[in-house]
């Protein structure tokens, strides 16, 4: 779970609102002054528990300190939800429907994160298996996002600190952009979420995951507009910053949009076949990366795109 800096947050919120220290102070009956909101927002001192409930409650929005997912009786079953994740990564759409329906009948509905959470993957599960289409997929996935954030319509995206599974939630509006071939306003949003996550919110690691995803998205769609050497720089970056971090994230796939990339500069230079062996070389190292993150659908990707440029020098495929 990822560690949230609590002054950063009570911050974002009450400027993406509009509202000045002054007005929220007033509006919580006075239970800190403006000059000790502003030493809270800035990390200079400790926020009492109670304090902090009562600032988020007068901006409408969900106390917990914790700034947890989703609640059920006991911690244990915090595992199933794993589970669901890694049914749906390896496409066992049946035994996620099966740990899903056992997570529901635990949890309290009426408690928004959990109700946002059935929302999201209910939704999910119906996309994958094609039983709604993308326009329907995002719709249910916004109404999710209202359940934590009532005020989506209203805010920038660049502004809002976001927990885990609204990131997630955000992460999946952004692909139906591309599924709905909306690109302008996929490679937009994914700006504007860069300058979020680059408020730095969460701790170390969950900035460096967050903003790595987000940089092999751009990366990706800048590519197709053949700015390939902006693209390898966002992912030279990015491995850096995993390196830095000892994360291991999305390295596998920067390392593919590095090769392919340097593959289509050399294919549009006319650079000879044979002179193009060190770039295959990021194929090879992408396809390892894959294979030790047991991440299968992404190395069988990587074996289909060795068939299609016959690429001889990877025996190893």
């Amino acid at each position: 779970m990822a560690v949230y800096r609590i002054g950063e947050i009570l911050r974002m919120k009450r400027e993406a609102l509009g509202i000045s220290r002054e007005k929220l102070c007033e509006m919580s009956g006075e239970i800190c002054s403006p000059q000790t909101l502003y030493r809270i927002e800035c990390g200079k001192v400790k926020v009492k528990r109670e304090t902090y409930q009562q600032l988020m409650s007068c901006m409408g929005q969900l106390p917990e300190r914790s700034y947890a997912s989703i609640i059920v009786p006991k911690n244990q079953y915090l595992s199933i939800k794993s589970d669901i994740y890694d049914h749906l990564v390896f496409g066992e759409f049946e035994k996620a429907e099966e740990k899903l329906l056992l997570l529901e009948q635990m949890m309290d509905r009426s408690y928004p994160r959990n109700r946002q959470y059935l929302m999201k993957y209910k939704a999910t599960l119906a996309y994958k298996l094609n039983k709604i289409d993308a326009e329907e997929y995002q719709r249910i996935l916004v109404e999710a996002l209202r359940c934590t954030i009532p005020q989506w319509d209203e805010i920038d995206m660049a502004e809002w600190p976001y927990n885990e599974q609204e990131m997630e939630i955000i992460f999946d509006i952004l692909h139906t952009y591309h599924a709905l071939n909306l690109d302008e306003k996929y490679l937009d949003a994914c700006l504007k979420l860069k300058m979020n996550i680059e408020r730095h919110y969460m701790d170390d690691d969950y900035y460096v995951t967050w903003k790595n995803t987000v940089h092999a998205i751009i990366s990706w769609i800048i590519s197709n507009r053949h700015q390939y050497e902006q693209s390898i720089e966002y992912c030279e970056n990015g491995i850096e910053q995993l390196k830095k971090y000892r994360i291991v994230g999305n390295v596998n796939r920067l390392v593919y949009d590095i090769f392919w990339c340097t593959r289509q500069k050399y294919i549009e230079s006319n650079l000879p076949e044979k002179e193009q062996a060190p770039c295959n070389r990021q194929l090879a190292q992408a396809y390892y990366l894959s294979v030790a993150q047991n991440l299968q659908s992404q190395s069988e990707f990587i074996r289909k795109k060795v068939k299609q440029f016959d690429i001889k020098e990877l025996f190893f495929l």
